[in-house]
């Protein structure tokens, strides 16, 4: 949030929350396949109770790779 609060145009909180968790499923791709894991075994899920913050993640999480999804 810090370094959001400096940028020219500020990203809501929401904003945040949603590229926070998407940056959190890319870097969990990144640890299982460190672990080992092959990377067509690794299946992402998005989970956040409101409806429309998980379509919107998802899509973001789409863009940002090719693994599969699970809505």
């Amino acid at each position: 949030m810090e370094k959001n609060s400096k940028l020219a145009k500020p990203l809501s909180a929401r904003e945040v929350f949603i590229d926070s968790m998407v940056e959190s499923c890319v870097l969990s791709i990144k640890k299982a396949e460190e672990f080992g894991l092959a990377r067509n075994k690794i299946i992402l899920s998005v989970k956040i109770s409101d409806v429309q913050e998980v379509i919107e993640a998802t899509e973001k999480l789409s863009a940002a790779t090719d693994c599969p999804l699970h809505l």
